[in-house]
Parts: structure tokens; C-alpha cells; sequence
């Protein structure tokens, strides 16, 4: 219903991660980048209320929403987790993919949206990076493959720079996970002095 709806709704949607059984399942929350957050919104909560599901509480963040559900017939508890997200960023307020750049590259799966293997891959990289400081292991051996994909290493150059992006990138292709992670605050640094530069 919901991936209906967005697209009904003219709101340009994909599903980033965790989407293999995805419109019936998943072990995991659903992350998805939109092209308006607030009509998006309005569709995710109308959607639920129509299904059964009730609102137990929602983040507002600086790029989009946390929004959990729950079913108020069910006997067990069992959370249903929905983010949206007009880009991926650090503290929801230091962008690190770009909504252009997820925008541009998406891809139908199963009937649905979902971000390309190659922005994915990218994301997967540099958000646990930034944000906790590793690579997570479900991640590498996907990543692994992704080091030669030329539009893979273009992104990450253009995303952290020649000299930081190379280190990373050839770190990477080594499998030194180690290293890379290392790094977390030297990307994290480079991608707050970057939005300070834009403003």
C-alpha cells in the first residue's frame, strides 16, 4: 500500500538496505529516501492507520522522520520502524550522500524503488564509518567488489576528496578494515568542515 500510494502521490521513493523480502517482511527497520518528506509523511501515516497500525512515536530530524508502529490488536509487541529521509547525513544535519545523487540512481526490485548496488554500496561505506566509527561486517564483502566499480570510487573521491577518499578507497580494496575504520574521524571532520564551507 504505501509504495502505492507514493507513487500515486507523485513522491519519488527508494528503499535503501534491507528490502530482499520487502513488501511482506523484514527482520530490520526500512529506511527509505523521498523526494518531499511532508507529503510522504502524510502518506506513511495514512497508510498505517488504513492497515491496522497505530503511531507509537515519531523523531522529527533535520532530514526526514523515525516513525514507529504498532498493532494495538496483536497479543505480542511487535515494533514496525519506518524512516524517511531527503538525504543520508551525519546527525541528520552533515550530509553525507546527496539527495540529487540518490535520486539519479534508482532502480526497480520486485515492483518497487531501491537505491542501485553502487549508491548503496556507498552509503553502507561512509554512514557506519561516520557514525560509529567501523565498517559493518554484513557490508564488506559486498564492498570488497564494489572497490573497482568506477562510478563506486568516483562518488567516494567526489564525497571526501582525492586524498582522503583515495586512503579510504585503497584501505578498502586491501580488506584493511582496521584502517579504514580508524579513519571515522578524519571523514567525519572533512564532512562537517565541508557543510560549514557551503553555508
Amino acid at each position: 500500500r504505501l509504495f502505492y500510494k507514493l507513487e500515486k502521490g507523485s513522491v519519488k521513493y527508494c528503499v535503501i538496505g534491507n528490502y530482499k523480502s520487502l513488501p511482506e517482511y523484514t527482520s530490520n527497520d526500512v529506511d527509505f529516501w523521498v523526494s518531499d518528506i511532508r507529503k510522504a509523511e502524510e502518506i506513511l501515516l495514512e497508510s498505517a492507520r488504513k492497515v491496522g497500525l497505530s503511531l507509537y512515536m515519531q523523531n522529527k530530524t533535520a532530514n526526514g522522520t523515525n516513525n514507529y508502529f504498532y498493532d494495538p490488536s496483536s497479543k505480542g509487541v511487535e515494533i514496525v520502524k519506518i524512516d524517511l529521509m531527503t538525504e543520508t547525513a551525519y546527525k541528520s544535519i552533515f550530509p553525507i550522500v546527496s539527495s540529487n545523487l540518490i535520486a539519479n540512481n534508482i532502480e526497480e526490485y520486485n515492483g518497487f524503488n531501491v537505491a542501485n548496488e553502487t549508491i548503496e554500496g556507498v552509503m553502507h561505506l561512509l554512514y557506519p564509518l561516520v557514525a560509529f566509527g567501523i565498517v559493518k561486517d554484513k557490508y564488506k564483502d559486498k564492498l570488497l567488489i564494489l572497490a573497482d566499480d568506477n562510478l563506486f570510487r568516483e562518488q567516494v573521491l567526489s564525497i571526501l576528496g582525492v586524498e582522503l577518499g583515495q586512503s579510504i578507497l585503497n584501505n578498502l580494496k586491501k580488506g584493511d578494515w582496521k584502517v579504514v575504520g580508524h579513519n571515522y574521524k578524519k571523514v567525519r571532520r572533512y564532512l562537517i568542515f565541508r557543510t560549514f564551507i557551503k553555508i
